[in-house]
């Protein structure tokens, strides 16, 4: 019987008899329980699946990317990149798509649009030229000259005039007449709107101020007419003065003082007298005119591209165009030179022996040889030409 006392049960148990009973039930031992054949089997298989998950760390990558949650994350994304890719896709669209002919213009709605420039018209897709310039129409009516860039989707639409009108709104409108290069017509007329800047103030009249009286005995020979620059030449004998006025009208006067003689009315440029003192060269309309004294003659003298300054070079002409200086040919005319073709180019003046001339670039002065066709800078930025010495 086993030793083993039990203070509570004890205390419970009072009675000598049921003390007996309860020490045979506490010394009995029940039977072990059979053993389940399934058990080992489980256990091995459960121990293994524990040793391979040991010895790989963590579940490889694959398994992981195809697991529900990976599928899950992968169908997510893909799903924001074909909405990305639909918004990036609409938004470089230009208006009217493939199927529909769109036209607009940078100054379309603007107010104040600079007077110096075409209307630009642009269109989505390749325009026929003839349909689309027959297509346009310009409020107020203007004539125009069209030109396009060399894929035919932007036009050009300049006034002949050079300048559009100032302070004024204008409506340019494409007809459904206008059709593309592969025949598709407007589906209805598109109108640009816009205003232009106004005019500029017009600069002020100086008032005449009376000649001041002098120590030198200066005296006046002729008003110039609001000339801001003398452009003028001695006769060969110093006897008088050829001079051009504000007003671009050629005329002679005395050193003497009296009555001056008008030689051209208007439009004249750039006086220059022979050497020999018979003949007067200048530029007028575009052309150079050149009056034969003893004769009361003028020739003109046609010169491709603008003469801009004329010259002379012993009694040969010379002068200057944009591109160059030129002088008299059998054929007609010849470059001495060419001029700079960058920067901003004005010729000052040709030399009395017609070798060399004077022009400035970019606020440089340079004199130009015209036998070499070299340049060489004279003076520092912003230098000032004063004039030639007699002989050149």
């Amino acid at each position: 019987m086993n030793s083993y006392h039990d203070p509570e049960l004890e205390d419970i148990l009072q009675d000598d008899e049921l003390r007996r009973v309860a020490a045979v039930l506490s010394s009995v031992r029940s039977p072990e329980p059979p053993l389940d054949d399934a058990f080992r089997t489980s256990l091995r298989r459960q121990l293994m699946q524990q040793a391979w998950a040991m010895s790989e760390g963590r579940n490889s990558w694959w398994r992981r990317a195809f697991a529900p949650p990976g599928l899950a994350w992968a169908g997510a994304a893909a799903g924001l990149v074909l909405i990305a890719s639909v918004v990036v896709w609409g938004a470089l669209q230009q208006p009217g798509g493939f199927q529909q002919v769109f036209v607009q213009s940078a100054i379309d709605g603007k107010s104040s649009v600079a007077l110096q420039q075409p209307i630009l018209v642009s269109f989505n897709q390749p325009m026929d030229h003839q349909t689309t310039q027959a297509a346009v129409q310009i409020t107020p009516a203007t004539n125009v000259t069209f030109a396009w860039d060399q894929n035919s989707r932007t036009l050009a639409v300049q006034p002949a005039s050079g300048n559009l009108a100032p302070n004024t709104q204008y409506q340019v409108t494409i007809g459904p007449g206008a059709k593309t290069q592969a025949g598709q017509k407007l589906a209805a007329p598109q109108t640009i709107t816009f205003v232009t800047q106004p005019p500029a103030s017009p600069a002020p009249v100086p008032s005449p101020r009376p000649s001041p009286s002098n120590a030198l005995g200066e005296k006046q020979l002729a008003s110039l007419n609001g000339a801001t620059t003398l452009s003028a030449q001695w006769s060969a004998d110093s006897s008088s003065i050829y001079f051009v006025d504000g007003k671009g009208q050629l005329a002679v006067a005395p050193a003497k003082g009296g009555a001056i003689t008008v030689i051209a009315p208007d439009g004249a440029s750039s006086p220059a007298i022979s050497p020999a003192g018979d003949r007067l060269a200048y530029i007028r309309g575009g052309k150079i005119e050149v009056l034969t004294f003893a004769a009361g003659k003028t020739d003109e003298i046609k010169a491709t591209p603008a003469a801009t300054l004329v010259g002379w070079a012993k009694d040969k002409l010379v002068w200057a165009a944009a591109d160059g200086i030129y002088t008299e040919a059998p054929n007609g005319q010849s470059q001495l030179a060419p001029l700079p073709s960058s920067g901003e180019v004005t010729v000052l003046s040709i030399a009395p022996d017609g070798v060399h001339a004077i022009y400035r670039q970019d606020q440089k002065l340079f004199v130009l040889d015209l036998s070499t066709a070299k340049s060489t800078q004279l003076g520092q930025a912003k230098a000032a030409f004063a004039g030639w010495s007699p002989g050149g």
